[in-house]
């Protein structure tokens, strides 16, 4: 029998410390797709590897450690990339633009690889390098994708691929629910997991659906290509090895052969259930902590927050509300599930914007301050849009970033924005499905009124 078993390697990069990069919607991006595949983990027909904040040396390490052992299948990149660059991690939490000729031959040397999946912005361009090396089939994306959106096309995909549809329908599944949930889709570099940050993006796009599934010369069958289902793996090395040395010394001993399977398999169901229970305690501790903290809207810490609360996440423990007094968050006790080096905080302060805030764990008792991203920033935007005659344009469309509104009969809108006044935003503006009004207006106190030729 041989000892090869199949595996799935998820890689994700959110650099916590480079604010303008760190993407609100990866973790759960992480979390969706894990949860959709766990199943054949627990089945034991596929294992699942997964990093969360992956580094050049992680991805190596992880497929040289493995190559001679298990066959992966299938790899998937979440976070920043662009068509010849993915940007990973660093040890420091920071960013660092890997080169995707690299990966590719990396990928390109397993023959067990069936799948490379990039969901971030504009990786077409490393598409042809992927399926040079031998890489039998890629999704990849032609332009820059929104944070969200990418979420959504992901879990989707893994949602029916998980289930046992192949890939060719599950790709066509996620490319329809994707087309349904999103219309007049617009980006703002700071929304897209494009790794060019300051990129004007084109009005037009949207009009194209970003992902594609692009398959190598002579290897049309991977279309109908499926996960391994339960059964199909044939290690099940731990009960396989339980199995064989209960043989041998039963024979040894002179024992009924027949008692064989049916002990390996109650001790192997409570070296499995003994696993699962206790697997987190054997990894990693968990350990009390305690700290201070210091928010401001501004990156020069000139504007501290006064007042409000925040909430506080990390692994396996219920959400803890804290009151800001006098500008400072005082945490305490952090200490059911407090295991690795970061937690997340959602502030719920007047202007801000609800986002889940990574915060890399300072020295026990240590002050640490924090500069709020400017993404969870929030505007509160009014105005009017007019005829040509003056009266109100009733029921139009108003678009400002991703963010969406209609007038009312009086031809007034209002809309909450997660952007800092005194920006500058794209306005759209669609009757009746038709694009009357499209440029850039100035945020302020002041409303925006819009007379239209």
């Amino acid at each position: 029998m041989s000892d090869r078993s199949p595996y799935i390697l998820l890689a994700f990069a959110n650099p916590l410390r480079v604010p303008e990069e760190y993407l609100h919607f990866l973790t759960r991006e992480s979390n969706l797709i894990y949860e959709h595949l766990e199943s054949l983990a627990i089945e034991d027909s596929c294992d699942i590897n997964r990093i969360p904040n992956a580094t050049v040396e992680q991805v190596f390490n992880m497929v040289e450690k493995w190559k001679q052992r298990k066959d992966l299948i299938l790899f998937h990149y979440g976070g920043h990339a662009s068509g010849g660059q993915l940007l990973l991690t660093t040890n420091k939490s920071t960013s660092r633009a890997a080169s995707a000729e690299g990966f590719a031959t990396l990928l390109g040397s397993l023959p067990s690889l069936q799948l490379v999946f990039l969901n971030g912005c504009s990786t077409k361009g490393q598409v042809s390098m992927l399926l040079d090396k031998g890489v039998k089939a890629v999704i990849a994306t032609s332009v820059p994708i929104q944070d969200e959106m990418a979420v959504d096309f992901a879990s989707r995909f893994y949602q029916n691929f998980s289930s046992g549809e192949t890939l060719a329908v599950s790709f066509e599944q996620a490319r329809t629910f994707i087309k349904t949930k999103y219309t007049y889709q617009v980006l703002s570099p700071t929304e897209s997991r494009d790794i060019v940050f300051d990129r004007k993006l084109s009005d037009d796009t949207q009009e194209e659906l970003a992902w594609g599934l692009y398959i190598r010369e002579g290897e049309e069958e991977i279309l109908q290509w499926k996960l391994p289902d339960k059964g199909s793996n044939p290690n099940s090395k731990a009960y396989h090895d339980l199995e064989e040395n209960l043989q041998q010394e039963i024979k040894a001993s002179g024992k009924l052969v027949k008692w064989a399977l049916p002990v390996g398999a109650l001790v192997g169901m409570l070296l499995l259930a003994t696993y699962f229970f206790i697997k987190d305690d054997f990894l990693s501790s968990s350990r009390g902590f305690n700290m201070e903290v210091s928010l401001y809207r501004d990156n020069a810490q000139t504007l501290p927050v006064q007042q409000g609360k925040i909430e506080v996440y990390y692994e396996n423990a219920p959400n803890v509300s804290y009151n800001i007094q006098n500008g400072k968050i005082e945490l305490k006790d952090l200490r059911q599930g407090l295991r690795g080096d970061t937690i997340q905080i959602n502030p719920t302060i007047e202007g801000i914007k609800k986002g889940l805030i990574p915060v890399v764990l300072p020295e026990e008792g240590a002050t640490v301050s924090i500069s709020l991203p400017k993404e969870i920033i929030e505007t509160t935007v009014r105005g009017s849009i007019f005829n040509k005659d003056g009266s109100g344009l009733v029921d139009a469309l108003i678009l400002i970033g991703t963010d969406s509104v209609r007038t009312n009969q009086l031809g007034d809108f209002q809309l909450r924005l997660p952007v800092k006044t005194g920006s500058r935003q794209r306005v759209r503006i669609f009757v009746s499905g038709k694009e009357v009004y499209n440029g850039e207006e100035l945020i302020s106190d002041q409303p925006i009124n819009l007379k239209l030729n």
